[in-house]
């Protein structure tokens, strides 16, 4: 008898020992939400950061191109100022007889005077109907001069002459039939 309540206490002792449970480890229940939460602040300052960026770039660039559209403005403004205001002076000129469109050397000697005042502008001419016409203009590689002529007297043909100090031609530097 002795041996069938040992073996009645042992079974019962078996019984009375609480199973484990499989599931999921402690560790791993600790781990995870503090994971989770990493992982959420570093993708949510992420894409907060970057849509920040976006929009600083979007913006520099629209400053940078309203600058360069204001300053193309602008310097076109000037050179057309400058064209209207040449224009205007030349017309003077002819209006009260102090420039002669039939005389092609005190022409052309004229707007040489005018391109040493308007250092921004890189030719000035006229022409008539008939095809003649005289102008001054920055030409050569040095930045040097040209008086330019078509006329009777170049028996049609358009002349470039190279210029001293003076304005005074010295030498032939372009010649196109016409």
């Amino acid at each position: 008898m002795s041996f069938k309540l040992d073996r009645q206490l042992l079974t019962t002792r078996k019984n009375n020992i609480p199973k484990q449970k499989k599931g999921i480890a402690l560790p791993l229940i600790l781990v995870v939400p503090f994971i989770l939460q990493i992982f959420a602040a570093v993708s949510i300052t992420g894409y907060l950061s970057f849509r920040n960026g976006q929009k600083a770039v979007n913006s520099l660039a629209t400053d940078l191109q309203v600058e360069a559209s204001d300053r193309v403005s602008l310097h076109l403004d000037n050179y057309i100022k400058t064209a209207v205001a040449i224009n205007q002076i030349n017309a003077d000129a002819v209006k009260l007889g102090l420039l002669n469109l039939r005389d092609y050397k005190t022409a052309g000697l004229y707007h040489w005077q005018q391109l040493q005042v308007f250092e921004n502008v890189g030719y000035i001419f006229y022409a008539l109907p008939t095809g003649e016409y005289a102008g001054a203009g920055r030409w050569l590689e040095n930045d040097s001069f040209t008086i330019d002529e078509l006329s009777a007297e170049t028996n049609w043909n358009s002349y470039g002459y190279g210029v001293d100090e003076q304005g005074r031609r010295t030498k032939i530097v372009d010649y196109t039939p016409y």
